[in-house]
């Protein structure tokens, strides 16, 4: 039993959105403490958020709509088929991880947590029109209006850091010393492009296999 005056954690009632702004102001003051620049602090770990998010919606419990219509993938909870929300959000994650990943140059410190600012926000709503949530006006819930602030947030900040003085030249690239060939560019970067491949597989897989065999 939960004792009273605190938050059973199983009746649902928290959102991510509140622990990426968390996130993102533990970030900052991380950065002031430690003298680091906050925003290519933030590049370097968009794509660990989209893994962690990912992987998190594993364990997630079983929102959505009943279907009309019994799908392969549908999921039995109380006697209704449910849409598997989490699955399709976490297949998206995945897929927003590996986009980040493989991203290495940007035109300025703090583009590609803008990104995945943007895409998670996008990918949230989209997955939030399927889940049974309390609707705040129409078919959007909260998370709706949680998913516009960020997207609205996010292109404010693209718009600031772009106009930052030296951004522009920012790519992100080594100068190297050579230039490689063109055949050893291009082997190279099949081969990391597979293991990438295989390790998003293997990620998607394991998911997938211990959500239907464990979940509802």
């Amino acid at each position: 039993m939960t004792p009273p005056g605190r938050k059973n954690l199983q009746d649902g009632g928290l959102s991510i959105h509140g622990a990426l702004i968390g996130g993102l102001l533990a970030g900052v003051i991380f950065s002031r403490l430690y003298r680091l620049p906050f925003w290519r602090l933030a590049d370097v770990v968009a794509p660990g958020l989209a893994l962690g998010i990912a992987i998190g919606r594993v364990g997630c419990d079983v929102f959505g709509r009943p279907m009309a219509t019994p799908w392969p993938w549908g999921v039995m909870v109380n006697g209704q088929l449910l849409h598997p929300a989490q699955v399709y959000e976490f297949l998206l994650d995945y897929l927003l991880f590996f986009y980040l990943w493989r991203r290495k140059n940007v035109a300025y410190d703090g583009q590609l947590f803008i990104r995945f600012a943007i895409l998670y926000a996008t990918i949230r709503g989209v997955v939030e029109l399927i889940r049974y949530n309390p609707l705040i006006w129409g078919p959007f819930s909260v998370a709706h209006a949680a998913s516009l602030t960020f997207i609205f947030a996010a292109v404010l900040a693209s718009i600031i850091l772009k106009k930052r003085p030296g951004q522009q030249a920012n790519s992100g690239a080594p100068v190297a010393a050579t230039a490689p060939r063109p055949g050893d560019m291009l082997a190279a970067i099949e081969d990391r492009l597979a293991w990438q491949l295989l390790i998003l597989a293997v990620l998607v897989s394991l998911s997938l296999v211990t959500f239907y065999s464990l979940g509802p």
